[in-house]
């Protein structure tokens, strides 16, 4: 048997640095026990919102609070660990953050009062027309437009 391994070891001196391309990719991130249920959400909504977006990725909850997210591509990977702790960061009303200009809001009467913007992947604020600007604003898409990122 040692024989056997001596001739396997002239061909393969050295382990391979990285798996092959096809084997999944796995990360392990731990939340507290209690957050779990934001993760998964109402019937599983979250979670399955989670994964279609992130091309099918495998993502194992554990009870004590560890995640597995498993994928063939690491970016995949890294871009959900990224997105579930952006998802259950805690959104402080006296912070400023960069967000994304996502929609509009408008009254009954057709009135833009508003805009939704995504302050994380996944995390939506409401940014009302007083406070976009230190004067006063008629209309909300004179200050904004969809898609612009703002302070």
């Amino acid at each position: 048997r040692i024989n056997i391994l001596n001739e396997m070891e002239k061909v393969i001196n050295k382990s391979r640095n990285e798996v092959s391309k096809y084997a999944p990719k796995v990360k392990m991130i731990l939340i507290k026990p209690e957050k779990i249920r934001d993760i998964i959400g109402s019937g599983g909504k979250i979670i399955n919102q989670i994964i279609e977006k992130h091309d099918n990725v495998k993502i194992d909850i554990m009870q004590d609070g560890k995640i597995y997210i498993m994928h063939q591509n690491m970016e995949i990977v890294d871009l959900t660990v990224t997105y579930i702790q952006n998802f259950l960061k805690k959104i402080k009303v006296e912070n400023v953050y960069e967000v994304k200009i996502l929609r509009f809001v408008k009254d009954k009467m057709d009135k833009t009062f508003g805009a939704i913007a995504e302050i994380f992947p996944g995390i939506e604020g409401f940014i009302h027309i007083s406070k976009l600007e230190n004067y006063k604003v008629d209309k909300v898409e004179d200050v904004l437009k969809i898609g612009q990122i703002i302070l």
